[in-house]
């Protein structure tokens, strides 16, 4: 008896890990194959980005998105650097969209995803936004976060969006508009075919 192959998908996304006052870059690998269904988190997560696979998984359903019945492996790179908080959700959350078919990986080129994802899809902030600010900038990359009491546009050094819930991502375009360093606005649209 021969066991059904399935297709493996696998993508990239760019996200950090706050050391100190400085965010050191990240690359979060997702691989969607065969294999016994669930979310396994490797590359030396703490408790809390290991807690990611429960936040993002509820997260994408409530938000409308379908949950794979697939082995979901995250790998964190570089392994030997330590991954710490809560800032790694929304990075696990697109590659696994991107993985499943649920969104264009163009979406993914040039930004740097950090944010926290709630049980009912709202994405939140994280400390050290600033320093997370600092590495897109650095790295010529956009910064798409969630939802924070401060306004980033006084203190980012570089263009970002805020993503407030994921349910915007299912709808095509974005609740904020880009922001500029300078506290411009513009294009709301954000193509994700």
């Amino acid at each position: 008896m021969t066991m059904p192959t399935m297709t493996t998908r696998q993508c990239f996304v760019s996200a950090g890990t706050l050391e100190g006052i400085h965010v050191l870059p990240v690359t979060v690998e997702v691989n969607v194959g065969s294999g016994l269904p669930g979310i396994q988190i490797i590359g030396l997560p703490d408790s809390a980005v290991s807690e990611a696979r429960y936040r993002v998984k509820l997260g994408l359903r409530a938000a409308g998105f379908a949950i794979p019945t697939a082995q979901v492996i995250v790998n964190l790179s570089p392994s030997s650097v330590r991954k710490s908080g809560t800032g790694f959700d929304l990075a696990i959350a697109i590659g696994l969209l991107v993985c499943t078919g649920q969104l264009d990986a163009v979406f993914t080129e040039r930004r740097l995803f950090v944010g926290e994802v709630s049980l009912d899809g709202s994405v939140k902030g994280v400390e050290g936004l600033l320093a997370y600010a600092g590495l897109a900038a650095r790295s010529h990359l956009e910064l798409l976060t969630g939802a924070t009491d401060e306004d980033l546009s006084s203190i980012c050094p570089g263009a970002h969006r805020i993503i407030g819930h994921l349910s915007s991502l299912k709808e095509g375009i974005l609740a904020e508009p880009l922001v500029h360093a300078r506290g411009e606005r513009g294009g709301y649209e954000v193509d994700l075919a």
